[in-house]
């Protein structure tokens, strides 16, 4: 079942879709995921096909609406788009909504008020939706049991972790927007951007975890290949290289144009999400 969330969060109106299949008595663990820039809670929903899966799985949705620059006209993907102000160094941040705030007030709300298991609270998103999941995990950390960015970086730095989350950081080996090995891109809306190399990124982030980890693993796979950073024989860190695939979500629809984005794979991301998503909860 379908439902439409609505806050007013500093005197704005703010929205998400809820989606549960089963409540239940028990609570269920919840699963946020964020759109990349130019996309909608809708949009990424059935991109992901996430809402069969987590029927399958007996996991609870929620899929927030980011806001556009211009929130009085309609959004438009490359005039207008919807994206999360996950960047503080941005130009446009301090004309942003303070989106950390809006996500914190969501999910407080359904730690209190919906049959959620509050220990198991992750988040995951796509592009844009990727670095904001990594802000809130910076600044709200402590509620969150592990996240999955996708396809795209950390954008705070320094990066100051107060409480470390287990991640899962999934990057398409052909992505021309995230570059593997860093470079000079132009994105979809004309702006120019240096990437850095994406294993110094993963470095960055580890370091910024302080988990104390005691060992690195390379490990390879026909459909991909990374690190995983562990400490006592559990993996807290898992950063991986997904083969033959482009700015998409993995395993998804794809819908995205191969010209700008690059090619989609169907490697099964959220069912890689999950498996890492369910070995971990706050403590």
């Amino acid at each position: 079942m379908r439902q439409i969330i609505r806050k007013n969060v500093d005197g704005l109106e703010r929205q998400a879709i809820f989606y549960q299949h089963n409540p239940g008595n028990s609570r269920q663990p919840l699963l946020i995921v964020l759109h990349g820039k130019g996309g909608t809670a809708d949009w990424v929903l059935e991109e992901t096909q996430l809402e069969m899966f987590a029927s399958e799985q007996g996991i609870a949705l929620l899929a927030p609406d980011a806001l556009t620059l211009e929130p009085d006209k309609p959004p438009k993907f490359l005039s207008n788009p919807q994206f999360w102000n996950s960047d503080p160094r941005n130009e446009f941040a301090g004309r942003l909504p303070d989106d950390v705030r809006f996500l914190k007030i969501l999910i407080d709300d359904f730690r209190q008020y919906f049959l959620i298991d509050p220990k198991r609270i992750y988040v995951t998103g796509f592009s844009n939706g990727a670095a904001m999941t990594f802000r809130l995990a910076i600044e709200a950390g402590q509620v969150l049991a592990g996240i999955a960015p996708i396809a795209g970086n950390c954008l705070v730095d320094p990066v100051l972790l107060h409480h470390p989350v287990p991640t899962l950081w999934l990057m398409g080996e052909k992505d021309p927007l995230m570059p593997f090995e860093g470079g000079l891109v132009t994105s979809p809306w004309g702006k120019q951007y240096t990437r850095p190399p994406m294993v110094s990124e993963a470095q960055r982030w580890a370091s910024a975890l302080k988990f104390r980890l005691e060992e690195k693993h390379d490990f390879s796979y026909p459909d991909r290949e990374g690190m995983r950073y562990v400490r006592e024989g559990q993996v807290y860190f898992e950063f991986c290289k997904l083969k033959n695939l482009g700015h998409h979500w993995p395993g998804g629809l794809g819908r995205l144009n191969p010209k700008l984005f690059g090619p989609a794979a169907p490697i099964n991301g959220n069912e890689l999400i999950w498996n890492f998503f369910k070995h971990h909860q706050l403590g």
